[in-house]
């Protein structure tokens, strides 16, 4: 069955932004035939049956460590739960600077008390040198860097969201988590695709809040 939305699953998952090309689209990899996607910190894996889009070849080898565990059921209600715990924050939306068009920089004239021109090129005083403007739209989202529980890793919430919406634009209701670790990447995989998030590595006795966790079942009944 052919994925719908695509696009929308790919922007979502891949960083337009990033200095490595890799991260700024999907590319079918050499190393397994697969599609892949990722900011490098997510990735998503399809078979290339699943799409409807033809996509350009490279070459990208998961160099993290992956320790595989009893799987576990992932439910889109128990994400969906969790992430209702955190603290809720006004959403923003990113736009580039139209006043430098993302270059950073402006030229900028100054006149000393002398009287004597001075001309160079500096932080764009509409942006203030980030390139980027952002926009309040008055609506709330969790916070993105609470911090969630899922098996024995943690995230921020930010990339528990990502998980969320890839598994709704997926038409899954639910993963089978196979790997999970507090170092590693954990695996989720659904009907026709492998989702892996790299943890935020957290200690014991750190005192950054847990604000939840995501519940897990046993994979008692479910086969993928």
């Amino acid at each position: 069955m052919k994925i719908e939305n695509e696009k929308e699953l790919f922007e979502l998952v891949c960083d337009t932004a990033a200095a490595n090309a890799k991260y700024n689209k999907p590319f079918l990899n050499k190393e397994d035939g697969n599609v892949w996607a990722t900011d490098g910190r997510i990735l998503l894996i399809i078979n290339p049956e699943c799409l409807e889009q033809k996509y350009a070849e490279d070459s990208l080898k998961v160099t993290v460590c992956v320790w595989e565990s009893t799987p576990k059921v992932v439910r889109l209600e128990a994400i969906e739960k969790a992430l209702q715990s955190c603290p809720l924050v006004e959403k923003t939306i990113s736009t580039i600077c139209d006043e430098c068009g993302g270059q950073v920089e402006v030229w900028w004239t100054y006149k000393d008390k002398h009287g004597k021109r001075h001309d160079k090129d500096w932080d764009c005083p509409i942006c203030y040198g980030e390139g980027i403007k952002s926009h309040a739209t008055g609506q709330l989202r969790p916070d993105p860097y609470s911090i969630l529980k899922l098996g024995e890793a943690y995230f921020r919430a930010e990339y528990i969201e990502k998980l969320k919406r890839c598994m709704r634009l997926l038409d899954s209701d639910y993963a089978l988590l196979t790997a999970n670790s507090p170092l590693g990447a954990s695996v989720f995989q659904t009907d026709n695709a492998k989702i892996m998030l790299m943890p935020y590595l957290i200690s014991e006795e750190s005192n950054e809040e847990i604000c939840a966790s995501v519940e897990l079942e046993e994979n008692e009944s479910l086969a993928l």
